[in-house]
């Protein structure tokens, strides 16, 4: 596979790594068609989107371990993202 046109997991990490940002608001929606279907199996069920209101934390970007109303963060690659991106390459044995 051509890593310009499917980009692996590691290679996503390390190119949001440089500045710390995400080019789309949301890990779901920076990721590659390819990729991004992975992560629509894994969503929060109603019960839990509430206690990630109860929490503190946005329900709607609910792995982003932001706090609820940092809409300004949202293009941010924080610490849980991070370690999503990095959990999946070594699914994925990327290194």
């Amino acid at each position: 596979m051509n890593k310009k046109t499917t980009p692996r997991f590691i290679d996503l990490y390390y190119d949001w790594m440089d500045d710390e940002l995400l080019p789309k608001e949301g890990l779901c929606a920076s990721m590659p068609a390819r990729l991004e279907k992975i992560f629509f199996d894994f969503k929060p069920s109603s019960e839990e989107k509430i206690q990630l209101i109860k929490e503190g934390f946005c329900n709607v970007l609910w792995a982003s371990g932001l706090p609820e109303g940092h809409k300004d963060e949202w293009y941010s690659f924080t610490p849980l993202r991070q370690t999503i991106i990095l959990l999946c390459a070594c699914i994925n044995n990327e290194y």
